[in-house]
């Protein structure tokens, strides 16, 4: 055809994450990264500029000491120069392992030493803090603890003679650790370059993206959910985003709906909890007129189970807005797969039914919940395993299981991390089936509620305090306290800032009541200060922690009951007993 372009062959596919981000971070790419910190201030920093300064960070982690190999502890929150000094040790082959202080460590009381032993427990060899905190760690700085490196020193290192040579890396090399929150059990997941690129291609076909995306992002920068999915999709699909800072968006549910709006965001990722606050939490003079949410194609929404009700409920609470319609994406996901492991079908509506909750006991093959059968659990598929992902259900015994019944939830492929297990399955410590190719997460093995042999989840009451006035966000641990049989539910809040002293019981009594007509048990309800209950991190709940924490359960035979939580001030110590 006379006048037609030549013909120009597609680029090589990128064998690893450098290879990805250097044909995305080059000059006068015109695409970048708004961030909104801790205070919802914003800037905008564009791809090209991000290439200098975190060219500036791995020189300046180089004149400190660090080599290629060595891990570095990242200790700050969602910030500029958190996003500078990850790909400055990438472009070092220096291994990354950000850890956000939270708003827990915000007055630096407890920070110090969980710092180190974070630190001395990862084996790094440096821990890169705000200028302030570097005398707070020096005074407990022992010999041999690893070098504490202030971060604003990482921002304007010069460049000494001609271009600096690109490090040479290939598939199987590591780019990553991610590592548990302080506190946190787990052991840190090495995630590979090769692991990470298939990762992000098979997220990036999933949900047919262009590069005239705008995607938001709910998520610290210290795990998988905001770094790979969020901050690293961006960079590798060469698409502008939005990062927000966790603890802004939740001080406010209205404040991530107006950075939607306002930057006309085509694509938002975020926990499932984040959807459920904005649809029960904001109050009704909070909802803009003038907010429009017609930009919006796609809405991630990731938990072990996500619940209907909460999609339907941000569905419509926002309708007048301009939400469109078939908007949700329901995900599962971990660390080890490097973000998400299955994902709903664009265009499709995901699979769902109510079960009998009998059916649902590990070995057990599901079924469908009579019509008369008022306690049936209704479930929400969580999609399908992305490109290269294989998902699999196991019996305790290794045996694989076919569709329909419930087993150890287990993955592998191409992102995953390096296994231990037989035939490199991961299992990821959770309950499910399969039902038309799609998975269903019952929930997390050995967490279940077994009430008159009916099978509860944790996060199902939990779900239902969101939802209650006068909670703090995310503000919910849920329990069984006694043996396997008699066991009592418990479960703890922590009442927000406007919930005073006179309200605190009738609140305690009302959560109760209601959980009480959703279960058929009423649990005890266990009011305790906010700092009494850990903070939520990576989206999980961990209730083993706030139990060890909150109570002293007896050695078998002492015939004596839980020990009294500590109690609000004017509050008897058991909260809302049950009965």
């Amino acid at each position: 055809m006379i006048g037609a372009p030549p013909h120009r062959p597609a680029p090589p596919a990128p064998r690893t994450l450098l290879d990805a981000l250097a044909g995305q971070l080059r000059p006068g790419g015109g695409r970048g990264i708004r961030l909104l910190d801790d205070r919802g201030r914003a800037s905008y920093c564009a791809y090209s500029e991000l290439l200098v300064e975190a060219a500036a960070a791995g020189r300046a982690l180089d004149r400190a000491g660090l080599r290629r190999g060595d891990r570095l502890l990242i200790l700050l929150p969602t910030c500029r120069t958190l996003v500078t000094t990850l790909l400055g040790c990438l472009g070092r082959g220096i291994l990354p392992c950000p850890v956000d202080p939270g708003p827990g460590w915000s007055r630096w009381e407890d920070g110090p030493p969980e710092a180190l032993a974070a630190a001395r427990r990862l084996a790094v060899r440096g821990i890169v803090v705000a200028a302030r905190r570097v005398a707070s760690l020096a005074r407990l700085h022992e010999p041999g603890d690893p070098l504490v490196l202030p971060a604003e020193g990482l921002r304007s290192a010069p460049a000494i003679g001609s271009e600096e040579p690109r490090l040479a890396v290939g598939p199987a090399d590591p780019a990553m650790l991610l590592d548990a929150a302080p506190g946190e059990p787990g052991e840190p997941v090495l995630l590979t370059h090769g692991g990470l690129v298939a990762h992000l291609t098979a997220v990036g076909r999933a949900l047919r993206v262009s590069e005239r995306e705008v995607l938001c992002t709910l998520g610290r920068l210290d795990g998988w959910l905001g770094l790979v999915d969020g901050l690293l999709l961006g960079l590798f699909c060469g698409f502008d985003q939005v990062l927000l800072s966790r603890e802004w968006a939740d001080g406010q549910p209205g404040r991530w709906l107006d950075a939607l709006a306002a930057f006309r965001c085509t694509l938002v990722l975020a926990e499932e909890s984040a959807y459920g606050l904005a649809a029960h939490r904001l109050p009704a003079e909070a909802l803009e007129p003038a907010r429009d949410l017609s930009s919006l194609r796609r809405a991630i929404a990731v938990s072990r189970t996500v619940r209907p009700g909460t999609l339907q409920a941000f569905s419509r609470r926002f309708r007048e807005q301009g939400l469109p319609p078939d908007l949700f994406l329901p995900a599962y996901g971990l660390a080890a797969a490097a973000g998400i492991f299955t994902l709903g079908r664009p265009g499709a509506a995901p699979l769902a039914d109510r079960f009998d909750r009998r059916s649902l006991a590990p070995g057990g093959f599901v079924h469908t919940a009579g019509a008369a059968d008022s306690r049936g659990r209704l479930m929400l598929s969580s999609g399908e395993p992305l490109p290269g992902q294989e998902l699999g259900i196991f019996d305790p015994q290794g045996r694989r299981r076919g569709e329909g019944v419930v087993g150890r939830i287990c993955g592998r492929g191409r992102a995953f991390a390096p296994a231990a297990e037989p035939e490199g399955w991961h299992d990821t410590g959770d309950l499910g089936f399969v039902m038309e190719g799609e998975l269903f997460v019952v929930g997390r093995r050995g967490e279940e509620l077994d009430l008159g042999g009916l099978r509860y989840e944790p996060a199902e009451l939990e779900a239902i305090a969101t939802e209650v006035p006068g909670i703090r966000g995310r503000g919910a641990a849920a329990f069984a306290l006694g043996g396997e049989t008699g066991s009592q539910p418990v479960l703890v809040v922590a009442p927000d800032g406007k919930t005073g002293r006179q309200q605190r019981g009738l609140l305690a009594d009302r959560l109760g009541r209601r959980v009480g007509r959703t279960i058929g048990v009423r649990p005890q309800v266990v009011l305790v200060p906010g700092a009494l209950l850990p903070a939520v991190r990576r989206g999980q709940v961990h209730r083993e922690e706030v139990r060890a924490r909150l109570f002293a359960e007896p050695a078998p035979g002492d015939g004596e009951g839980a020990q009294s939580p500590p109690a609000l001030p004017g509050e008897p110590g058991r909260g809302s007993e049950g009965g």
